[in-house]
Parts: C-alpha cells; sequence; structure tokens
C-alpha cells in the first residue's frame, strides 16, 4: 500500500480573541497586515510548488507512450527486428545456445523460450540515440505479458533490460524462494548490481503467487525523479527511487529480454517511451 503525504496542520486561533484583537487595530495597521499576509501566502504556495513533483517528474509530458520495440504473440522475435542472441555469441560458446529450445506455445498464443543455462541473453533490440535521450528525458515503460512455468536454475529469471550504452535498468521476475524448489511463488525485481549471471541484487517486491497463470508485470520509470513503479497484474508492488546500474553494460544502446534458467511462454514484451 502506497502512503499518502500528509498535510501540515495550519495552527489557528479562537474566534472571538482574534476578532476582539483585530478590531482595536487601525484601518492602516489592517492594510498593511493584509499586504504581508497576501505576500506570505503566495510564497508559502510557490515553495511549496517548487516542492511538490510536477507532471514532468512523476508522468509523461505528453499523450500516450510510443512503442519503440516489441515482441507480439508467437511470432519469432527475429521476426520482429530483435537479434538472436545466437547470433552474437562467440564460436566457444554455441555449444549453450544448442540447449535452449523456442518457438511457438502449445496454443499458438505465444513465443516459448526453455532455456536452462543461466545468462544467456535470448534477443537484443537496437535502439537509437534519439530514442534514449527521449527515454531519459520523458521516461519510459517496459511490459511483459507472460506465463512462466518453470523456474529452472534457483538464480533462474525471465527478463528485460533497458541499456542505454553506459546505464542499465534491469527488470527480473524470478523466485521468491529460490532454495525451496517446492514453492512457485515468484518475485519482481530492480536490480542495482550484478556481479555475474548468479549473483544479482536490488529493490525487490513481496511475494506474489504464480499459479502457473499468465501475468502482466510492468515498470514504468520517471527520469526527472528517478522514480520506478512495479506493477503486477496492474497492481502496485514497488514505488522506489532507482538509478539502474553500471554493471556489464553494452557498447551500444539496446532493449533485452529472454529468459536465463527458466521457461516461459511470452505473449508480449514492448519498450516504449513517452
Amino acid at each position: 500500500m502506497i502512503k499518502n503525504t500528509q498535510h501540515p496542520e495550519v495552527p489557528g486561533s479562537e474566534g472571538g480573541t482574534a476578532m476582539s484583537f483585530w478590531s482595536e487595530w487601525s484601518e492602516g495597521k489592517k492594510w498593511v497586515m493584509g499586504i504581508t499576509a497576501s505576500l506570505t501566502t503566495a510564497l508559502l504556495i510557490n515553495v511549496i510548488n517548487r516542492a511538490l513533483p510536477t507532471a514532468n517528474d512523476h508522468g509523461p509530458r505528453q499523450g500516450k507512450p510510443k512503442i519503440v520495440a516489441q515482441h507480439l504473440g508467437s511470432k519469432d522475435p527475429v521476426l520482429e527486428n530483435f537479434v538472436s542472441g545466437r547470433d552474437l555469441a562467440p564460436p566457444d560458446q554455441q555449444s549453450q545456445w544448442d540447449r535452449i529450445n523456442y518457438g511457438s506455445s502449445l496454443d499458438g498464443r505465444s513465443w516459448k523460450v526453455v532455456n536452462p543455462v543461466v545468462g544467456a541473453v535470448p534477443y537484443r533490440f537496437y535502439l537509437s540515440p534519439e530514442v534514449v535521450n527521449q527515454a531519459m528525458a520523458d521516461g519510459w515503460r517496459i511490459t511483459m505479458k507472460a506465463r512462466i512455468s518453470k523456474i529452472m536454475d534457483p538464480d533462474g529469471l525471465v527478463f528485460t533490460v533497458f541499456d542505454t550504452g553506459s546505464r542499465r535498468y534491469d527488470f527480473d521476475v524470478t523466485s521468491a524462494y529460490p532454495s525451496d524448489r517446492t514453492k512457485t511463488d515468484l518475485k519482481a525485481r530492480l536490480n542495482l548490481h550484478v556481479l555475474h549471471a548468479h549473483a544479482a541484487t536490488g529493490f525487490v517486491t513481496d511475494a506474489f503467487a504464480n499459479e502457473n497463470k499468465e501475468h502482466l508485470y510492468s515498470v514504468t520509470y520517471y527520469p526527472q525523479s528517478k522514480l520506478a513503479v512495479v506493477s503486477v497484474d496492474e497492481i502496485e508492488k514497488l514505488r522506489v527511487t532507482y538509478e539502474g546500474h553500471t554493471d556489464f553494460t553494452q557498447d551500444r544502446p539496446m532493449f533485452l529480454f529472454g529468459t536465463s534458467g527458466a521457461e516461459a511462454e511470452l505473449q508480449r514484451v514492448s519498450f516504449e517511451v513517452f
């Protein structure tokens, strides 16, 4: 639950005493006090307005977000202008890609990725400098609609990443209880550090039920205030000041998604800018 900001109480005076005190003043004093009170009120309003978040701080400058990169349905992401991670892997790492299976889900609604390899990045979408500049000025959103059927490794996860080329913003969904494989509850995480594929830390939501169902995961970012808001099935789960991290940034801006030590059916994955 998000706490509401409490406005400070304004002390008052007992009616009769205040009116009696006021009636004893001359008209000149009343005029001066009236002007002073008006100026004081205007000053307070200005200070409060400067302290409160503006639309730019906690929301986009204009209209609906623009989809920059998106996977939709059972279509191969490579046909949606994503680049396969296998194409980028060096020869000595090609064998790990032989262990990754992918294709249309049985119901034909999603793209299914079964990846037992921790650390592999199935899909990348390269971003222009103009898109990155707009995202970091006006805000961005990552949305993922997916059914996570199995976390195959204690450190397994389904991930999305916005990489500016110098800073990364990671939005992962992983096991809430990695040491207990009998529990299927999940948690969402915004990474602060990624030492290696088996060691990531960050801000996490409370555990929520997976129930082997499709869920809608999203993070919306407001760069002016560095506020990140994480939601699951359109219910807010986390609101935190977040500045991403600089571990394993790439040499060019990109949006990434996929599974790492996990099995999932990805119905929709999108990166949008405001």
